[in-house]
């Protein structure tokens, strides 16, 4: 059965978290709800102005999954 998850990439020493877990909807949907989309950059960025790095970058966020 696959699982999802959203990855929250700090972009600093390989430094990732999982933020949440769900089927592939809820993840979508997750995604929509926290973060904003840069077409740019092809990347989810969230809507919380404190998610950064170090160096005062915005965390990345994407959808991974698992095959189990």
């Amino acid at each position: 059965m696959k699982t999802y998850k959203i990855i929250e990439d700090h972009g600093l020493f390989g430094v990732k978290y999982t933020r949440f877990n769900g089927n592939l909807n809820e993840c979508q949907k997750w995604l929509k709800s926290n973060c904003w989309y840069d077409k740019s950059t092809d990347s989810y960025y969230s809507n919380d102005p404190k998610d950064v790095n170090g160096y005062n970058e915005l965390f990345t966020y994407h959808i991974e999954v698992d095959d189990e």
